[in-house]
């Protein structure tokens, strides 16, 4: 499926892209640079899923199995890091580095609760759906005083909603294969989450190094 080969790499130069816009900064707090890390891997997992995805729909079926594994991955871990960086990103005091390791074993905790109970389809849709509130719910917290950094994250959730939940990844839709479709779509969203994240951390930026002047001063 050469369309879907193609869907697969867009995706991969759009969270490849996402990753470079939040990388960390050197003048950044330790929590800030820790959040943007999180959020890192949570793209790095989009971009290894529709690097191998590409690959797999492009070259042939050798590379489905890593394809899977990393799709598996990009589902039940990405789009949850993704959150947490928006959220330690708008609280006083962000995660530190070892909260972030706590987070990645939790994580992998209850997927294999889900898996050992038979209850992914209600776990992948109840991570899903709560990651995107928490995205919509920091975003919404900035939209008075930070108006773009509001409209990408709310922008960014609603491109991913749209993608999980009414376009999916069955079948065909007025002739174009839906999993297609869901690839743009998360693509889209992976820049938009991306650009809020990078004017989120740069105005926090700006704030500690006002807050840095007014202390020496």
């Amino acid at each position: 499926m050469l369309s879907t080969a193609i869907s697969d790499a867009v995706l991969c130069l759009s969270s490849g892209f996402a990753m470079v816009m939040v990388a960390q900064r050197s003048n950044a707090s330790e929590g800030d640079r820790a959040a943007a890390l999180g959020a890192m891997v949570g793209f790095l997992g989009f971009t290894l899923a529709a690097l191998f995805g590409s690959l797999r729909f492009g070259l042939g079926e050798q590379w489905r199995e890593a394809h899977s594994l990393f799709s598996q991955a990009a589902t039940f871990m990405a789009l949850p890091l993704i959150a947490t960086a928006f959220l330690c990103l708008t609280l006083p005091r962000p995660l530190s580095r070892p909260g972030w390791g706590r987070l990645l074993l939790a994580l992998m905790v209850a997927f294999e609760v889900a898996r050992r109970l038979e209850w992914i389809p209600q776990y992948r849709l109840l991570l899903g759906a709560s990651a995107l509130l928490l995205i919509a719910a920091c975003s919404l917290v900035q939209l008075r005083r930070h108006r773009t950094i509001a409209l990408f994250g709310l922008a960014g959730s609603l491109a991913s909603a749209i993608a999980g939940l009414v376009i999916g990844t069955e079948v065909n839709l007025s002739g174009l294969l839906r999993v297609d479709l869901f690839h743009y779509l998360l693509a889209l969203s992976n820049l938009f989450l991306a650009s809020s994240l990078f004017f989120l951390l740069r105005h926090r930026m700006k704030k500690q190094i006002q807050q840095e002047r007014s202390l020496a001063g």
